[in-house]
C-alpha cells in the first residue's frame, strides 16, 4: 500500500490500513510467506511555509531497533529505504499530537510460561535485575534495484530475502537462570508490556526465544550477564507478536 496525503486525523491515498479505535488492541503481523514488502510514503516539511516539502513515496521498512534501558527512554530506531523518487508536497504540515513517550519504568517484562496467542500465562517478573532489553528486526531486502518492464522507477519492486530477528537482555547476575537456558539449549517465552502516562499501550510476545551465547560484565559491586537470543517461528503464532491499544479517541480513525 502507498499513503498519498495526510491530514491531522487520517492517511489519505491508496489506503489499505486498519482503523485504529480507541482502546482497542490493533494486532500488528506480517506475511512471513510473502517477500514483496509494503511500502509508506515519507513527508519532509523543512519550514511553516508552502517551500522546502517533499514526498518520497513507495518507501520500505528495511530494519527496526527497539531498545528499552533503565533511566532512558524508550527507543525506536527504523531504517528507511527510498526507490529514489521524490516530487513536491503542497498539502500544509499536519497538527502535531501530544504524546508522552514511553520510558523503561513503563515497561514490565516475563519470562517462561507460555503464549496461545491472545494470552500470556505463567511468568517470571525479571523486572528488577533487567538492565536493558533489545530487539532487532532486520527484512535484509533486495540490494538489487529492481526495473520492471515498462517502468523506469529506480526500485520497482520491494522484495526481501531471509528476514532476521534477534533480542538481547542485560540482566544483574543473581542465579544461573539465564546459563541453565543456554546449556539445556531450551526454548523460552518473553512478553513486555508498555503501559504509561501516554496515549498509548503495547503488548510485544516472543512466543520461542533460545538463548545462544551468555557473557560477563558490570561494574562496581554488580555482575551483569548479557543474553543473546535467536528468534524461532512458533507454529501456531508465528515468532513476534505486536499489540498496540491507542487511548485517544479516533486518532488515526
Amino acid at each position: 500500500f502507498v499513503y498519498t496525503s495526510k491530514t491531522a486525523t487520517q492517511f489519505g491515498g491508496s489506503v489499505t490500513h486498519n482503523t485504529i479505535t480507541a482502546n482497542k488492541p490493533l494486532s500488528l503481523k506480517s506475511n512471513l510467506d510473502s517477500f514483496d514488502l509494503p511500502s509508506l510514503t515519507v513527508l519532509e516539511m523543512l519550514n511553516h511555509d508552502s517551500t522546502n516539502r517533499y514526498r518520497y513515496t513507495g518507501c520500505i521498512i528495511g530494519k527496526i531497533v527497539v531498545e528499552l534501558a533503565r533511566k532512558q527512554w524508550g527507543t525506536i530506531e527504523a531504517q528507511i529505504i527510498s526507490r529514489g523518487v521524490r516530487t513536491t508536497q503542497t498539502t500544509t504540515r499536519p497538527s502535531l499530537e501530544g504524546e508522552t513517550p514511553f520510558k523503561a519504568g513503563d515497561a514490565t517484562v516475563i519470562t517462561g510460561g507460555s503464549w496461545d496467542g491472545v494470552t500470556y500465562t505463567g511468568s517470571t517478573d525479571i523486572d528488577a535485575t533487567l538492565r536493558s532489553l533489545t530487539w532487532e528486526f532486520d527484512n535484509v531486502p533486495e540490494g538489487d534495484d529492481s526495473y520492471l518492464f515498462n517502468e523506469g522507477l529506480l526500485r520497482g519492486r520491494a522484495e526481501r530475502t531471509r528476514r532476521k530477528q534477534s533480542v538481547t537482555a542485560q540482566i544483574e547476575l543473581d542465579s544461573s537462570t539465564w546459563l541453565d537456558y543456554l546449556t539445556a539449549g531450551s526454548n523460552i517465552a518473553l512478553r513486555v508490556s508498555l503501559t504509561g502516562t501516554g496515549s498509548y499501550a503495547a503488548q510485544l510476545v516472543f512466543p520461542r526465544l533460545r538463548v545462544t551465547e551468555i557473557g560477563l560484565g558490570g561494574g562496581l559491586l554488580t555482575l551483569t550477564q548479557d543474553a543473546s537470543m535467536d528468534t524461532f517461528e512458533q507454529e501456531a503464532y508465528s515468532s513476534v507478536h505486536l499489540d498496540v491499544t491507542n487511548q485517544v479517541a479516533g486518532y488515526l480513525s
